[in-house]
This record gives C-alpha cells, structure tokens and sequence, in this order.
C-alpha cells in the first residue's frame, strides 16, 4: 500500500499487528476456518460460563419464638447468600435466631460451588467472540478494497475483448478493402492507358489531316500565283489577309490577326476550342433556349463549379434575350464575382445595369437596389400599365449573402423569395447562380426551387455538379429519366469526351446537352454607347413609384433628366453661319435636339424617353418613343440633323449647334 505522508504511514502502522498480519497471509478458506473456530470456542466458553454456579452458597433459616424454622420467603425462593457475605455478617453480628439450614449439605447448609471457573469461561468467550469480530471486521475491508478493484478488471477485461473483437473485424475488412482498391487501380490503369493511345490516335490523326491540307493550300497557293512576281505575291497575300477570312469568329477584327497561322490554329478560348462532338449527348444552343423560355420558365438556377462556363453562357443568353426582345427588355445584374475577364454582353459597364457586390458597403447597397427592383414590381401588380420584361441576375449569390449581417441575410432570402414566385406573371425574371443546385446552400428554402429550371454545367471532365442534379429525385422524378441521363454521362465520360456539357429541364424535358462555342465577347445595342458612355436609367427605373426609389441607395438614385438637364445648360461655341435662319421650332423639338449634341453617334428615342423631359411626362413609355421619333423625322425635314438607321433602332444625329439661343 502506497501512504501519503508519514502521519498516515504512522498511522496505519499503529493499527495493524502481527496477528492480524499473519491472518491476512492466509488464503481465504483458512480465514473463514480461523473465523469459524473463534466463535466456536467463543460459543463454547459462553455455555460453559452460563451454566453451575462460581462460588459457594450458605442457606439459613429463621427460628420463630416458637420454635418453628422459616427457610422461604413469601414466594417460595429459599434464604441463600455466598460464603463471603455470610461470613462478613457474622462478623458483623449475626442474630441468634439465624441458624444454617439443616437440609442442606448434610446439615451443614453449606452448598459447595459446581462451576468454579465460570469467569475464565466468560472471559474465554469474550476472547472468542473479540477475535472472531475482528477477523471477520479485517475480511470485510479486504474485500471492500478489492471489490472496486475487481470491477476495473473485470471492465478491463471487458474492454480488451471489444477492442479484440473489433481489430478482428478491421482486419477483415481492410483485407476485402486491399482486394478491391487493388481491382480497382488495375481496372483505372488499363482504362488510363487505352485513354492514352486513343489519345495518340486522335492526336497523329489530327495531324497528318492537318499537314494535307497545309500541303493542298500551299499547293493551290502556288497554282494562285503561279506567273506573279515576288511583289504581286505579296499583295495577293495581303489581299487574302484582309478579305478571306473563313476562321474569323464574329468578335475577332482583322486588327487582332497578326500572322495567317491565327486563321489556322486561332487564339486561346476558354470555352470549347473545336467543333464539339454530339455523337453522345446532342449539341444544343442552350443560351437561345434560355432566351426562347417561355413566362413559367423565366427563372433559372444556373449550378457549377468555378470556371465551369456559368457566366460565359448567362452573358451570350442575355444577348439572346435581348435581341429576341428586339431590344425592349431591361436587366439587372448583382455580380458577387467580379473580375477583370467578368463579361455580361457589355452591361458590366453600365452602373444601371450592373453592380459589383463585393464588400459589406456594395452589399448594402445590393440590397437597396433589389427592394427597389421589388418595389417596381409591386407597382406594376397594383397598375395595370405597359412595361418591358425585366431579367434579375444574382450572380454567385451565396458571396453576396456572407457581407450581410444575420438579420438582413434573412431579408435578402425573404425578397428572393417574394421575387422568384410573384415576378414571373409580371415577366420579372430572376436568373440566379451557385456552385450547387441546392437552394438551401445559398440560404433559400427547397421549396422555393420549383419556381426555377436548372441549368447545370460540366467542362473539361469536372462533371460533379451534372452528377449531384442527376441523383436528386426533386429536380428529376422519374427514376428511369434518372438511369438513362447516368448511363448517357458514364458514357460521354468513358469515351473520354472533355467538352462543355450542361443538364436542364427547360420545357419539362429533362436531357443532357452539348453546348457549342460561346464568345465572352458579344455586346447588346446598348443606349451607354449614345450618351459617352455615361449610363441612363433603365424603363423600369424610370416608371418606378418616388417612395420605391427612396429605398435605393443615393449613388444610383439620381436621375438622368437632371443629367440632361445639365447637358442642355452647356454652351457650344457654333459658328454663326451654322445656325438656320428658321427659328420655328417647337420645345420638345429644342429639347430633342440639344440632348443630342456632343454625342457622336447620335442618341436615340429610348433615351430621351427615359430622361423623363417635362413635354412627355403625360405619355406612356411607347407613345413617349414613337413622338420623338416623329420629331427626329421633323428635325430632319428642317434641315438641322439627319437620322442614321442601324440594324435594331435609329439614331438622330445633329448637323447644327443648340437650338433655342
């Protein structure tokens, strides 16, 4: 036993004894023997004590004057009393009519003791009795220090079998486990190495056609020119550079070909350098579907992981959109991305159009904004007016969702909410995409996600998001849809395709689809091009209530007729022979035709209606356009401008300065 200090070593020590230190060396059927002897001897003195008596007894009697012997009292007990006392009374004095009882001991009344050892018996029983409570007391707190003992054994023992059992188990599993990660390397390295030598194939294949028809060209080349000298050689080629340019996509300019190899090999694409191939899953101009959905289609999820194409297809599907419209559509876009490579068919330049939400403040803002995009809808539900479709884009919306607190995370929700199931009937879309088709990762509810299709995009062999769409039974509920739509993707994957693939399930049809080559560069006619740039407020923000726009913050909420207005205050110094001699003009038609001026490429009837000049605020938007374009006529009979005809809308542009002076 381990003490804690001295004094309890002392003291423990003080309590203890040989015998009982010998008594604790015996084995525990010796002890319950040693035990049982005890209160034997200690049961046997007991009786021996308890029985006989120790000393001897005298028994008298009593003489009466008349000579009668009393030797009882009155209940029948005989006189009696031990030697010692008797002979102390007669030393005493003892009465003369006390005389011994003649019946007793032979006439003597001395009655001779028949136990005269009964207090060492009594002391002998004691002794047993003390020893036997001792030992069994000393047995008792053996055990109890060893009970506790026995238990973490026994748990002991317990635990090392569990652990027994389950290493048992690990080892069986992890020699099943060996044999099928073994399988499977060997399956992966003949699958790797037939990827490499179709690889080969393709690659010398490509090649040779390549080099053939590099041959043919110079070939018909030198058939071209055959007679030339070396200088009409070289106009010849010039010629071809600058008129002959079948590989030039519609977003390259001959400016950007350095050499004629780019005719061959083109510049670096991010999207899909070839042709794809839709032998598997079938090519499908996904953008012109998004833009030809129809109302209850209008609001898309757009899932995939980072450079996965999202924003190169929302941007050419905003081009689709737009044109489909004829131009009479709005957008508003909410970038939680952002980037120097971050296109959106031109509207990134725009602050009307476009906001970069990537700080706390941007956020805020955000959040300005969209409650007055909802706010517009509100007004347009409760007044029945005319107003272009507007398409709402939150562009990565879980990196918006992290600069806002708590509080307004939860309104952000709310309105996304009340947006995508109210906004549809108003044609208000909302365009919103993630790295995952689960609603509930960018905060929303997954009931909510009935309201939008999905799009789903995979390149380069990353296909996890077509993967994880593919094995949710809410967005495909029919299992046989979801087997074949696996088996199509195992497929393409097996037969070592990389190209851009996307999932939807626009027009109730869910499939798979290979998407063909969409340029980053694609621009909309956009109205910030008639203004230097400078940026006019969309319909929608120009029909919305005053209360509504008291909501959005003050960087964008001023207005672009006091834009305008300060652009007609302007002096242009016009030479005095320039200005016409008829000065019958109209106001609206001054106004029409100062707002124009300083602008190169003239202005157009959407943006002086925008503007909100006073002489048209009676009108509605369309009446609004079509009277300025009578006045652009008007302007043009007069002689002091001329209308220039585009392929989407007409433009005025000034021949003289400001009218009006």
């Amino acid at each position: 036993m381990k003490y804690l200090t001295g004094t309890h070593q002392a003291l423990a020590e003080s309590q203890q004894s040989d015998l009982m230190g010998r008594f604790s060396g015996l084995r525990f059927d010796q002890r319950m023997i040693a035990i049982a002897a005890s209160t034997a001897l200690g049961l046997t003195c007991a009786a021996l004590a308890w029985t006989g008596t120790s000393s001897d007894r005298v028994y008298f009697c009593v003489v009466h004057p008349s000579q009668e012997l009393q030797c009882f009292d009155h209940q029948r007990h005989p006189w009696r009393m031990t030697k010692y006392y008797w002979e102390q009374w007669q030393d005493k004095g003892m009465p003369e009519h006390i005389i011994l009882n003649p019946k007793i001991g032979n006439g003597s009344g001395v009655e001779s003791a028949t136990n005269p050892y009964k207090a060492a018996w009594a002391f002998g029983a004691f002794i047993g009795f003390a020893a036997a409570g001792w030992m069994l007391r000393h047995l008792q707190h053996e055990d109890s220090k060893l009970a506790p003992l026995e238990a973490i054994a026994q748990q002991q023992e317990e635990a090392v079998a569990d652990m027994a059992a389950r290493t048992a188990v690990v080892e069986a599993y992890r020699a099943v486990a060996i044999s099928q990660a073994e399988i499977e390397a060997d399956v992966e390295l003949v699958r790797h190495e037939h990827l490499i030598r179709l690889g080969h194939a393709e690659l010398l294949g490509e090649t040779e056609i390549e080099i053939a028809r590099l041959e043919a060209d110079e070939i018909k080349l030198d058939a071209q020119t055959a007679g030339m000298t070396d200088e009409m050689k070289g106009q010849y080629v010039e010629f071809l550079r600058k008129v002959e340019t079948p590989y030039l996509t519609g977003t390259q300019t001959l400016d950007s070909i350095n050499s004629p190899a780019d005719k061959v090999t083109g510049g670096k694409q991010e999207a899909l350098d070839q042709e794809p191939d839709g032998s598997i899953i079938p090519v499908e101009d996904l953008a012109q579907s998004i833009a030809d959905a129809d109302i209850d289609e209008g609001n898309i999820l757009f899932a995939a992981r980072s450079r996965a194409g999202k924003t190169t297809l929302i941007g050419n599907a905003i081009y689709r959109k737009h044109q489909r419209h004829n131009g009479n559509i709005d957008f508003r876009i909410f970038d939680g991305k952002g980037g120097k490579d971050v296109k959106f068919a031109g509207l990134e330049r725009s602050p009307k159009d476009y906001t970069l939400v990537n700080t706390e403040a941007a956020a805020a803002q955000m959040m300005g904004e969209f409650s007055g995009v909802l706010g517009a809808l509100a007004a347009y539900q409760t007044e029945p007016e005319h107003h272009f479709p507007m398409v709402c884009i939150h562009e990565e919306l879980n990196h918006q969702r992290v600069l806002l607190p708590k509080k307004r995370r939860e309104q952000l929700n709310e309105n996304v909410a009340r947006y995508a199931t109210q906004g549809m009937g108003e044609e208000f879309y909302h365009w919103l995409s993630s790295h995952s088709h689960y609603v509930e990762e960018v905060g929303l509810n997954r009931m909510i996600q009935q309201c939008y299709r999905i799009v789903a995009l995979g390149r380069n062999g990353k296909y996890e998001s077509l993967q994880f769409v593919l094995e949710d039974e809410k967005v495909i509920r029919d299992k046989g849809t979801r087997d074949r739509l696996k088996a199509q993707l195992q497929e393409y994957i097996a037969s070592g395709g990389k190209g851009t693939i996307a999932f939807t399930n626009l027009e109730g049809n869910p499939r798979l689809v290979t998407l063909p080559f969409y340029s980053k560069n694609v621009l909309i006619s956009n109205t910030n091009e008639a203004l230097n740039d400078e940026p006019l407020a969309s319909p929608s923000e120009a029909r919305i209530a005053p209360d509504i726009l008291e909501v959005i913050d003050d960087a964008v909420a001023e207005s672009e007729a006091d834009r305008l207005e300060r652009m007609w205050e302007l002096e242009f110094k016009v030479r005095p022979e320039e200005t016409p001699v008829d000065d019958e003009f109209t106001a609206l038609e001054i106004r029409v035709h100062n707002a124009a001026l300083g602008i190169d490429k003239g202005i157009t009837a959407r943006a002086i209606a925008r503007s909100g000049i006073a002489e048209i605020k009676g009108m509605g938007y369309n009446e609004s356009v079509k009277a300025i374009q009578a006045v652009f006529l008007t302007l043009q009979s007069k002689g002091v401008g001329y209308i220039v005809e585009d392929k989407t809308t007409s433009r005025y542009l000034p021949k003289v300065g400001k009218l009006g002076e």
